[in-house]
């Protein structure tokens, strides 16, 4: 099944990432360093959002037009939003899915903290997991 929802991005006044949420679902608010790595984070937190609905016997929320999610209330100070269509499949054994929520959202304020992308700290982590194990093997 897939879902689709309208997300507002905002861009950091630096230029240092955006920060998305997705008024359809409440509390429903992510990160990214990247253009690229928000949308990521969007379709994950939009996924968790609507799968902790569906564990909890939940009706999932229907989207509102794009005009409706813009003129939602949005941060105090945030500036015009760039709007996207964020849409996830429900069912999905995609490679999407391989890391929890949680650690997706960590990893997203390591990133903003040390001005690299996920990508880089996750080849960065593998690499040094890697060198510990192939010295030991």
């Amino acid at each position: 099944m897939n879902k689709s929802y309208w997300a507002r991005f905002y861009e950091d006044s630096e230029g240092r990432g955006y920060t998305v949420d997705v008024p359809d679902l409440p509390g429903c608010i992510t990160e990214g360093f990247s253009w690229d790595e928000a949308y990521y984070m969007a379709q994950d937190a939009v996924r968790g959002w609507l799968q902790d609905e569906l564990d909890d016997n939940k009706a999932l929320p229907e989207a509102h037009d794009p005009a409706t999610v813009a003129a939602a209330e949005s941060f105090e100070g945030a500036g015009q939003p760039y709007l996207a269509l964020v849409t996830v499949s429900l069912n999905s054994s995609s490679d999407e899915n391989l890391l929890p929520a949680g650690l997706w959202a960590d990893l997203a304020k390591a990133s903003r903290k040390e001005g690299l992308p996920v990508n880089e700290i996750l080849t960065l982590a593998a690499r040094e997991y890697l060198a510990r194990h192939q010295s030991h093997g």
